[in-house]
């Protein structure tokens, strides 16, 4: 085939399918015919071959109402369709057997399957823009031929056609004759009958009058007519047709014999292009018969032309002759329009579905070729009607411009504001009426008109409303196109007054101010007092307006009132006219002795861990150890430590700002994690400089001691809120405080102080620049080298001479050196001790283009000082 191939109608696959097992004799599939749906029966088609070939008809994009259409227009029984619609509808969502749809169909012969659909097509940018393309090119219109109406009077009969003649009254029979391919049919017992080229009137008659010697009831010329025979087309033929010329898919197509010739051009996807719309020509024995132009179903809906095609007819698609194009403020815009000669701009406007709302149409634009350039013209409205358009021709109609010629606003204080209509000679106290007035809060001694110059510039425009509206006639003035008017409101010419109220009172903040506001109203609308406030002590802070002129400046700078107010927010009657004013503040103060319940959590090893309520500001460690039963046998005191949260007020900000990033202590390390197998020197050397660094960063290495230790810590013993908290630890002396209670190491406990006692420690942790961080069991008596040998000695980043030690209960001790170095003093060990050592920061070395250019800059200094010395030399 030539051209791409249409798709399948379902029922010729099921039959090419199915033909060999039923058919009988050695029948070729050439030989297929349309009798082969005439004798196929629902029941020759298997569940398997049904669900396969709907699965192919839904690839190749029909619908089983389409192909079901089509057969019966080619013979197939309509009580057959009609069971195989049923049959599909109640069909499993799954095969009940593993035949594919390839093994259904591996007999069928491409060749031979009849093309009935429209072919897949290519749409170029050029026809997604014309207009009338998209018709052709949506998928879901089908344009086919309805096969559910009355067959027409007129209708030509053919072969291939199948004929129902019924008989009734006195005598009753039916017949069912095709059309054979001489154009006759056969009635039993009468013989041959020629019908072709008959309508469906004509041939009624024709076979009437066969019929009447077979039943003497058909002839009423000797007295009442007592049988009666009616004709009617039972199965439609298929047309043979051409499309030719500027087709998207020219070539011969099979289709209904009630196809018009816009199922015709559906079929062939419609002009290219480079097709005309308004040229479609249909021959007829190499005849013209008709001319279609489709602007006139496009736009009126009117089918003028579309004829009922014959087999054999020709469909051509002339190139186009006249092209435009419409852009802008049209409702079909952004389009090609193919126009015919003589028509004018109007008639390119109705097309274009004429203008939309925003439209300019005072004047349009057409760009239009000449010989040798292009150039522009200006149509105004009064002549689109004698506009003549030419091919190549450009429209484009614009949009209104975003401006008012007749408009003024107004807003502000006044019943309604917004945008009024500008009357001829109109003032400005008639724009006040028509903006119902001014309100009662308005500003009277001064109003705005901010006035639009001819440059676009704003000039602005000041007067009395009030003498205005007292005396319009000498007061008024003359509005101007987009004047805008403004009048203020006396509440936004003064600041926003309100009051404030703090302290124990169930919601704080600022409030709105209103007259005659008391304290009771205000501590009311802050939903009362809380279980803290001393009612005794309400304290008011009053703004002091002081006098305008230098001289009269005072020292004060608030008046203060303080009241008693009783919980049912009642007062003293002295009290009672006291009034609030704007910018009031009101503070409510806590009772002097109210305190909520503070507790202290001890953890560890105590024989009831658990959290206590201190009983007054004295209670201490040992008194909350006491208080849970004392410790335990397995209990470490050494590694007992005290966590704190510390506030502002105990402690100031302070920003570091001399520290550098390199003393940072990695997490990673502290972790555990792993790094490098490098190795440094225990023996570097480093100057004086270095120890006073290593005084400097004291404070932050226990900074992120503390730090490390909340890292280190195991989910159980912090909370989400601990570890958001800002914690501190305190290296705390157990054994020193349970021996002698009430001594300076044995501190008060405050609220939020967690307690912790360890178990028996027995291990030493080494974290930081070494080998390999481990935890090593504790051996009594050894050094700090010993252990940092056990995790592989000094990695190369090491700053081994800033090492340290942090003790199981928070304490921390370093290494320390005498002598410019000479004497060392290194920590002592302690079991639950962990020794990290701080890592040198990381150094970029230079690029080979740094290198070239400091090499190159030493060259040239070198070069520069050997001339000077020369030249002092002579």
């Amino acid at each position: 085939m030539t051209y791409i191939k249409f798709i399948v109608p379902l029922l010729f696959i099921l039959l090419l399918s199915i033909l060999q097992p039923f058919h009988v004799q050695s029948q070729s599939l050439q030989g297929f015919n349309t009798e082969d749906l005439r004798t196929l029966r629902a029941d020759d088609i298997s569940d398997v071959q049904l669900r396969a070939l709907v699965a192919r008809a839904e690839q190749e994009g029909v619908s089983v109402d389409q192909a079901l259409q089509l057969a019966v227009s080619r013979g197939l029984s309509s009580s057959v369709a009609s069971q195989l619609r049923t049959r599909i509808q109640q069909l499993p969502s799954e095969p009940s057997s593993g035949m594919s749809i390839d093994t259904a169909n591996e007999n069928l012969s491409e060749d031979l399957l009849p093309e009935f659909l429209r072919p897949e097509r290519e749409v170029t940018d050029v026809m997604k823009r014309t207009f009338g393309a998209e018709i052709f090119r949506q998928q879901q219109t089908e344009f086919a031929p309805s096969q559910n109406i009355p067959t027409p009077e007129t209708y030509t009969l053919g072969p291939g056609d199948e004929l129902s003649i019924y008989i009734w009254g006195d005598q009753t029979n039916t017949y069912r004759l095709p059309v054979t391919q001489e154009g006759t049919i056969m009635i039993e017992n009468l013989g041959p009958v020629n019908v072709a080229g008959l309508s469906i009137r004509q041939a009624n008659e024709v076979i009437r009058d066969h019929l009447k010697p077979l039943y003497s009831g058909l002839n009423n010329d000797d007295g009442e007519q007592t049988t009666f025979a009616r004709l009617s087309i039972d199965r439609l033929r298929t047309i043979q047709v051409s499309v030719v010329g500027e087709a998207v898919n020219p070539g011969d197509y099979a289709i209904p014999s009630f196809s018009t010739v816009y199922n015709a051009l559906y079929r062939a996807g419609g002009p290219n292009e480079n097709g005309a719309y308004r040229r479609v020509r249909v021959l007829r024995n190499n005849e013209l018969i008709a001319e279609l132009d489709l602007y006139n179903y496009l736009v009126e809906g009117v089918q003028e032309g579309n004829i009922q095609l014959r087999d054999g007819d020709v469909i051509q698609i002339p190139p186009y002759r006249h092209r435009v194009e419409v852009f802008g403020e049209t409702k079909r815009s952004d389009l090609y329009f193919e126009v015919k000669e003589g028509e004018s701009l109007s008639d390119l406007i109705r097309f274009a579905g004429f203008f939309t709302d925003r439209a300019y149409t005072r004047q349009l634009r057409i760009h239009r070729n000449t010989p040798t350039e292009r150039r522009i013209l200006t149509v105004n409205s009064e002549n689109v009607d004698q506009f003549l358009i030419q091919s190549g021709d450009v429209l484009y109609v614009d949009e209104i411009l975003e401006r008012f010629e007749n408009r003024v606003s107004i807003t502000g204080a006044v019943w309604r504001s917004g945008e009024f209509e500008l009357r001829e000679n109109m003032m400005l106290s008639e724009l006040l009426s028509e903006a119902e007035g001014v309100r009662p809060d308005a500003f009277l001694t001064r109003g705005l008109i901010n006035r639009m110059q001819d440059d676009y510039s704003f000039e602005q425009i000041s007067f009395n409303v009030g003498s205005l509206l007292e005396n319009p006639e000498m007061n008024d003035i003359p509005l101007k196109r987009e004047d805008h008017i403004i009048i203020r409101s006396i509440h936004e010419m003064e600041e926003q007054q309100f009051v404030e109220i703090g302290g124990a009172v169930q919601k704080t903040g600022e409030m709105y101010y209103r007259g005659s506001m008391t304290i009771e109203d205000l501590i009311l609308k802050a939903d009362g007092f809380l279980d803290s406030a001393s009612e005794g002590r309400i304290e008011i802070s009053r703004r002091i307006i002081g006098e305008a002129t230098p001289q009269n400046r005072s020292n004060q700078l608030a008046e203060i009132f303080t009241f008693r107010v009783n919980r049912d927010l009642s007062m003293d009657e002295r009290d009672l006219n006291f009034e609030l004013q704007p910018f009031d503040r009101v503070f409510v103060h806590r009772r002097p002795n109210y305190r909520e319940q503070q507790t202290v959590t001890i953890e560890g090893e105590v024989l009831y861990p658990g959290t206590y309520t201190i009983r007054d500001r004295n209670e201490r460690i040992s008194d909350v150890i006491k208080r849970a039963g004392g410790v335990t046998p397995e209990a470490y005191l050494a590694g007992g430590r005290l966590v704190r949260q510390i506030s502002s007020i105990d402690r100031p900000e302070i920003v570091l700002d001399f520290l550098s990033t390199d003393e940072e202590i990695n997490q990673e390390s502290l972790g555990f994690g792993e790094f490098e197998d490098t190795q440094d020197s225990e023996n570097e050397v480093e100057n004086e400089q270095n120890e006073v660094d290593e005084e400097l960063t004291l404070e932050q290495r226990r900074t992120e001691i503390n730090r490390s230790d909340t890292l280190l810590a195991s989910s159980e013993d912090l909370t989400d809120e601990e570890r958001e908290a800002n914690e501190r630890r305190i290296g705390v002396d157990l054994e020193t405080i349970l021996s002698n209670p009430g001594s300076d190491d044995d501190l008060y406990v405050r609220q939020g102080d967690v307690i912790r006692i360890p178990e028996q420690l027995q291990t030493v942790a080494v974290s930081g620049a070494v080998m390999q961080p481990v935890e090593i069991r504790y051996h009594p008596g050894k050094n700090l080298k010993f252990y940092i040998d056990r995790a592989g000695g000094y990695a190369e980043n090491a700053r081994s001479r800033r090492g340290y030690v942090v003790y199981a209960n928070g304490d921390v001790d370093r290494r320390k050196r005498y002598l410019f170095g000479l004497i060392k003093n290194n920590p002592t060990i302690e079991p639950g001790a962990q020794i990290i050592i701080p890592m040198k920061p990381e150094q970029e070395g230079m690029s080979t283009g740094e290198i070239i250019s400091v090499s190159a800059t030493v060259v040239s200094m070198t070069t520069t000082l050997l001339i000077a010395i020369d030249r002092l030399s002579r």
